[in-house]
């Protein structure tokens, strides 16, 4: 087997962008609701206010793309099947598929914190990311390896979806987002780490899974993960957690908000831009994409601030002329945004 057979399959597998995604938002959330006067209601807040975007993005998929398709097939289409598959699994567009598993992360994560229940947490964690590697992971090819009367099992109907489902919500959902929350519980003692450590580890899990893969299977990888995704991204958040910047912390809730701003609208305002221009998206050449690129980054900039903008109206009382200097209260804090450190 040559090496650029196996390696694309492997690094898609084993990317860290999303994993690292869902543990920055377990740590915030959990430094959110540590510092909330009224835990319960940040979370709910929390929840609530992501839930009502989906939501939005959920029912404008279903007006102008199911019902379409279901009055085209006179009604045939097993509605319920592809309510769960497109709304709870894959997501109504492509880039919203990560926000069922992280709302219930995020869910999960606060109940066993509130608990007290954080320990049995991680064994459920680690089952849920084994079980899922073994569905649509490195993992399965080894059990269907060494053990190849289980194949038949993998190929029953639906069997794809449960793969799916279990991936996005117990292979990098659940696990990560509790792995963010544990990082931010004990965050002085992670920070204790030495970075060889760290280095070493993710070293010989990447080296022994490329080898084992290599070993095992004849051409690309073909499944949605890799156990080295595990190490990968918590060296990487380890990395994050040691930049030390005042300027971060003082601007943190503008940038969570602009980074929220741009990863629900990118996609529709480049498609609105290439139309608005009479240019196809799936031909860009590089100066119509670096223009509709310069148009989402000014889209963007200004929606975040109308965003903030009004926020902050909602938020200053009425009649108020020390409005403008108005602190919000830390269980009203905006989810996501990370308190200042006492000390």
């Amino acid at each position: 087997m040559e090496l650029n057979q196996q390696l694309p399959g492997l690094v898609q597998a084993a990317s860290m962008v999303v994993p690292c995604f869902y543990m920055i938002a377990g740590f915030l959330a959990y430094q959110g609701w540590h510092h909330a006067r009224e835990p319960r209601r940040y979370v709910a807040a929390y929840l609530r206010w992501v839930g009502l975007i989906y939501m939005f993005f959920c029912l404008l998929h279903f007006g102008t793309v199911v019902v379409p398709q279901l009055v085209a097939s006179n009604f045939s289409l097993q509605p319920l099947k592809v309510l769960f598959e497109r709304y709870l699994v894959r997501g109504p567009y492509l880039v919203l598929w990560f926000i069922p598993p992280l709302l219930f992360g995020i869910f999960v994560s606060y109940v066993l914190d509130s608990r007290q229940q954080l320990r049995k947490g991680v064994w459920l964690a680690l089952a849920g990311f084994v079980l899922a590697q073994v569905l649509n992971g490195s993992l399965r090819v080894v059990v269907e390896a060494w053990f190849p009367a289980v194949i038949p099992l993998f190929q029953l109907k639906h069997m794809y979806l449960l793969g799916y489902a279990t991936a996005n919500y117990l292979g990098v959902g659940f696990p990560f987002i509790l792995g963010g929350v544990l990082v931010a519980k004990y965050e002085d003692v992670f920070l204790q780490i030495r970075a060889r450590k760290f280095v070493i580890l993710t070293g010989l899990c990447v080296g022994t899974e490329f080898m084992l893969l290599g070993w095992f299977v004849q051409g690309p990888l073909q499944y949605q993960l890799a156990v080295s995704m595990l190490p990968i991204s918590v060296f990487l958040f380890y990395g994050v957690l040691h930049i030390q910047s005042a300027g971060i912390r003082k601007y943190h809730k503008l940038i969570n908000t602009y980074s929220m701003v741009v990863y629900f609208t990118h996609m529709f305002l480049i498609s609105l831009n290439a139309w608005l221009l009479g240019w196809s998206t799936g031909h860009l050449s590089p100066l119509q994409a670096a223009v509709c690129a310069g148009l989402t980054f000014l889209q963007t900039v200004l929606l975040t601030a109308l965003f903030i903008l009004f926020t902050q109206k909602k938020r200053q009382p009425a009649g108020s002329e020390e409005a403008g200097r108005t602190q919000v209260p830390q269980d009203k804090l905006m989810p996501g945004a990370l308190p200042a450190r006492k000390g």
